[in-house]
């Protein structure tokens, strides 16, 4: 039986694909607006996939912004 960890469209403002839950460590992707690096392992109890707590993080954009708002 093949178990997978869900697809998950933002936590920690990072988006995570559904990933076999294999134990491999997958890198997460931030989402919109924010910058980082993330990553967590997929790993299967009995019959349930189940994500790792996230390395990492995704911060926002603050620089970006404050120099936006700078320039009116």
């Amino acid at each position: 039986m093949i178990v997978n960890c869900p697809e998950i469209e933002n936590e920690e403002n990072a988006q995570w694909n559904e990933t076999l839950s294999n134990g491999q460590t997958v890198n997460g992707k931030c989402v919109s607006g924010y910058q980082g690096s993330v990553s967590r392992s997929c790993i299967q109890y009995d019959s349930v996939g189940n994500w790792s707590s996230i390395s990492g993080s995704c911060g926002g954009n603050f620089s970006f912004f404050f120099f936006q708002i700078i320039q009116f």
